[in-house]
């Protein structure tokens, strides 16, 4: 209880706040989601709760510490993801980021944590939060992946061993993001065989802002019979 009280006073006497522009915070996204920004657990702030996390011997405790520090505050998924390191199973790991979602600012780029979790059985049940999660004070605005984003998007799905696992991860973030069509054909670069990519091709295509260059990515495929399936799915979307 002495702990959670120096937890609580030090939170509450941090006058400053914290603002980190994303280019999502602008004036179309409303009120509550720009005041998300304006909330977000400082650099100090979140070093303090970091510390009395790791200092607290035992799980139910560390779990109380994240709790109460995220009560009225918002933090971001690097953030989030540095927390998860102090975890060592899949499915305690799961839960603290089920328990942040709604405390999450920059939720758009939440797909990025599925590589903290070892078992696939785990990255499945994240899979499953992602595609049902609701942000509740905000519609859900996508924009298209900047350079560094899409730099990081592509890290991941490399370290992904198997296809499937691929596949999943980029559903994830397409879930709250936009891709180009150069984006995409980089995407589907990750994959070696014709039916892979044609998959990833298709799933990609109502969340690409230059469907008009579709016809760019016949070029990935191998095989006539791919090219034509490509083509036949753009002239019935078009």
């Amino acid at each position: 209880m002495k702990k959670i009280m120096v937890l609580i006073l030090v939170l509450g006497t941090t006058a400053a706040t914290y603002a980190q522009d994303f280019n999502n915070n602008r004036a179309d996204y409303g009120r509550p989601y720009a005041q998300r920004y304006r909330r977000i657990l400082s650099p100090g702030e979140f070093a303090r709760m970091q510390d009395m996390i790791k200092r607290e011997p035992f799980k139910d405790g560390k779990r109380n510490i994240f709790k109460l520090a995220l009560q009225g505050r918002y933090l971001l998924v690097d953030q989030l993801n540095d927390v998860l390191k102090q975890i060592t199973f899949d499915d305690e790991k799961l839960d603290w980021a089920l328990m942040a979602y709604p405390f999450t600012a920059d939720t758009q780029h939440f797909y990025q944590l599925r590589d903290k979790f070892s078992f696939i059985s785990t990255r499945d049940k994240f899979d499953q939060f992602l595609q049902t999660a609701v942000d509740n004070d905000r519609p859900r605005r996508k924009d298209v992946f900047s350079r560094d984003e899409f730099a990081r998007l592509q890290v991941l799905v490399n370290k992904e061993p198997f296809k499937d696992s691929k596949k999943k991860l980029i559903e994830a973030a397409l879930q709250r993001n936009l891709v180009t069509v150069a984006q995409v054909s980089e995407l589907l670069r990750q994959f070696t065989f014709d039916d892979d990519k044609l998959d990833v091709a298709l799933m990609a295509y109502n969340y690409t802002v230059d469907i008009q260059k579709y016809y760019l990515l016949r070029d990935q495929f191998t095989f006539l019979s791919s090219k034509e399936k490509l083509d036949k799915f753009l002239l019935s979307a078009g």
